[in-house]
């Protein structure tokens, strides 16, 4: 348990109310200003004298505004959401006169050009030049009229933003499907656990039968399962539609943002978004980003044609009438795996109990990392299902902690994601402060007596988050800006997370985080083969769709007045296998993209994965579970932080560049 000192670094969520947020981040701003007032007119503007405190307050009011916006995501209430929706403007308009403070900038130049620079530890030269960076692409250069052009910009983005976040999160609530008792046949097919959530939320509802929603634990086992077509069709319809009409429409708010980025971009200097936000990212040039995605959708998009055409003649030789739809794809490619390698995706969610999955996980840690990792009985928490994990290192020093929040309920957004709740951090005082992780995942929550169940695919996802999590706790790096994730190059940060998912593949691993909930015996080995010869099931498909989401990004992003449907159905039309609808209205809840840090920068997940696949190709050339190796990697990559270049650290690992042949081979595509 964390002794008294160190729980100085854990919020106290019991505490920490609407009103309670609203006054410490105000008290985080105030002290920040003064601070910057006090280093623009000291003498001694030098690491110790003025940029340690500026990283120091920075590193405050980051860190009660990540507490803030982690509730408003995981335990959204009213109250949270007006006083996160009040305090917004006010931290983008803080950020922004501090990027727009010339004379700040000016102290940055010349201490760059001083004699201590070149004394200074790579990690802190970084972060000078990123700061120097990041003046520039706020505007410091611009003239009054441009920089008041450019606040707006910034503040409407945030406000949009957020309200993008808030209209999916409200459709996706205000959506339910009641199922009488006499209507039990629309249940057919759909797995146990997914019927018995269906009442517990009928009962919630204080109606009799079962409620379905569009939470996509519920969603997904509709599409895959559902033997009633027409269910599959409203599902399908309802979910692909979310925040398109009425008062969540997101419509008018994606075309008003994206203005705003435009404009955003061009004032500053660029000739696009895109080009814009490709700066402080590894890829050179939007062109570059582009090829690389067309390239790859040219090695693949043909074997996607084949895995399309393969899937409709086996449905229609099962009873599918007429054309495939949108609707049926996912319910016959799941008769299709069943049919190729005799098994479901959902018999397998009674082998991976969740606490066999992370003790499981754990256990890899330590075996290639050297980490302890315990659980934490006694904290404060925002959930009652959360929990908390301490890592110490295979010296007994304390790295840091975790939270996980793996369940799907009412008020938290979906998807999976890591974010801080501390960094790591050395004040002047020398007190170390330890990273401490925020882990999310939306699992279907756990049913009766019995723990959460996972998929196999819900288990690729918890292994990602955990690489995550190990890059922001296993940071070594004693500088807020460049500590953990913090720093490192957008299109790098899936580097540890998909490193991570190789390992649900392995049969050394398989052994270790499965357990049938109901006998105790691990995943018998004709299963788990059954299971690595359907790991490039459908796989050009998949790659497609991600290229698709990529591209469409980057378009979007490319030019003025660009209509974002419009451009959806165009790329559709050329590069598209699959059948899509017109109504389907994905981008209105694309919240990577329209409220994230995806914005165009979603082509990351392919661009990054080139990295893990062709590292972990150096585990697999060299044994799988091999300590040597591991340290590298931790002290190579995991340490690092955002301290050195990504491509640099991953050269520290490989001895040499990435290839692109790494990713072809892990997915099967010659």
């Amino acid at each position: 348990m964390p002794t008294s000192y160190e729980l100085a670094d854990f919020p106290k969520f019991s505490e920490l109310t609407a009103e309670r947020f609203a006054t410490q981040i105000k008290q985080a701003l105030d002290e920040y200003q003064a601070v910057i007032s006090r280093v623009k007119t000291t003498r001694d503007f030098t690491w110790d004298g003025a940029i340690q405190p500026l990283e120091e307050a920075a590193e405050r009011l980051d860190k009660i505004w990540g507490w803030l916006d982690h509730i408003n995501s995981v335990a959204k209430t009213s109250d949270i959401r007006e006083v996160y929706e009040q305090l917004l403007p006010h931290i983008s308009n803080f950020h922004t006169e501090v990027l727009h403070d010339k004379k700040l900038f000016m102290l940055f130049i010349e201490y760059k050009d001083s004699i201590e620079f070149n004394k200074l530890a790579t990690a802190q030269q970084t972060i000078i030049n990123n700061t120097i960076r990041d003046f520039n692409l706020s505007g410091v250069d611009l003239n009054p009229d441009a920089r008041n052009k450019y606040k707006g910009y910034v503040e409407g983005i945030n406000e949009l933003e957020n309200r993008f976040s808030n209209n999916v999160l409200d459709a996706t609530e205000a959506y339910t499907f009641h199922i009488n008792l006499d209507e039990r046949d629309k249940l057919a097919g759909l797995p146990k656990h997914t019927v018995q959530h269906a009442e517990t939320v009928a009962a919630k509802h204080k109606v009799k039968g079962w409620v379905l929603t569009l939470d996509y634990p519920c969603y997904h086992a509709i599409m895959a399962y559902a033997e009633d077509r027409n269910l599959r069709e409203t599902f399908y319809r309802e979910y692909n539609t979310r925040a398109t009409n009425g008062q969540f429409d997101n419509t008018s708010v994606i075309a008003e943002l994206l203005k705003l980025r435009y404009n955003l971009a061009r004032v500053t200097g660029y000739e696009c978004y895109a080009e814009y936000s490709l700066i402080p990212k590894s890829a050179e040039s939007v062109s570059e980003v582009n090829q690389f995605m067309h390239d790859l959708a040219t090695q693949v998009r043909s074997l996607a044609r084949t895995e399309f055409n393969d899937l409709t003649v086996f449905a229609h030789s099962i009873g599918l009438k007429g054309n495939m739809q949108a609707h049926d794809f996912t319910f016959y490619a799941e008769k299709l795996r069943k049919e190729k390698f005799h098994y479901t995706e959902e018999e397998y969610r009674d082998y991976f109990p969740e606490p066999r999955v992370l003790t499981g996980m754990f256990k890899l840690a330590r075996q290639l990392f050297g980490l302890s990792i315990t659980e934490v009985a006694d904290f404060d928490k925002w959930h009652k299902s959360v929990r908390l994990f301490k890592v110490v290192d295979a010296y007994n020093k304390l790295r840091g902690y975790f939270y996980i929040d793996l369940y799907a309920r009412p008020g938290k957004i979906g998807g999976a994601w890591v974010a801080e709740c501390s960094s790591r951090v050395r004040f002047a005082n020398d007190y170390l402060q330890r990273p401490v992780a925020f882990l999310n995942c939306n699992f279907a929550p756990p049913v009766g007596d019995k723990p959460g169940l996972l998929s196999h695919g819900e288990v690729i996802t918890l292994f990602h988050e955990f690489g995550h999590t190990l890059h922001h706790v296993l940071t070594k790096v004693d500088f807020f800006s460049v500590s953990g994730m913090n720093g490192v190059a957008w299109d790098a940060v899936e580097l540890p997370s998909q490193f991570m998912e190789n390992w649900c593949w392995e049969w050394v691993v398989m052994q270790d985080i499965s357990e049938n909930v109901n006998t105790g015996e691990p995943l018998p080995r004709k299963m788990f083969d059954q299971l690595v010869a359907s790991k490039n099931f459908l796989t050009a498909l998949a790659i497609l769709r991600q290229i698709e989401f990529s591209l469409f990004d980057m378009m979007i992003h490319e030019g003025e007045n660009i209509d974002a449907h419009e451009t959806l159905l165009k790329l559709r039309n050329e590069l598209a296998v699959v059948p899509v609808p017109d109504f389907n209205r994905y981008e209105n809840s694309f919240t990577h993209i329209f409220d994230g840090s995806y914005a165009a920068g979603y082509y990351s997940y392919l661009w990054a994965e080139v990295l893990s696949c062709d590292a972990f190709d150096k585990f697999r050339e060299n044994g799988l579970i091999n300590p040597e190796l591991g340290k590298s990697f931790l002290v190579n990559i995991l340490e690092q932080g955002g301290a050195k270049p990504a491509m640099e650290l991953f050269v520290a690992f490989a001895g040499r560049k990435p290839t692109v042949d790494a990713l072809l081979k892990h997915h099967g595509i010659e």
